[in-house]
């Protein structure tokens, strides 16, 4: 395999899972994240951390809390 194609092919590779976590977490678009949302792109979120995440305890994340587990470093960013 050529060399250039090797290395955009890793490039690729190494990107995707950024790419995925950059995408929008609300799978069915009602504006919050359940558990099962955010671990989709963040598995090691467990229900305790996100219980933690929960600041005013609806059971989902609102933008202003995800914004807080972002920016702490527990969520990926969603860049948009």
């Amino acid at each position: 395999m050529n060399p250039k194609n090797v290395a955009a092919l890793a490039t690729i590779t190494i990107g995707l899972p950024m790419l995925a976590a950059a995408q929008s977490m609300d799978a069915d678009g009602d504006g919050v994240l359940t558990l099962e949302e955010v671990q989709a792109v963040a598995p090691t979120v467990d229900s305790e951390t996100f219980t933690v995440m929960d600041t005013n305890g609806d059971g989902t994340l609102d933008q202003d809390e995800v914004q807080v587990a972002q920016d702490a470093g527990v969520l990926p960013p969603s860049n948009g």
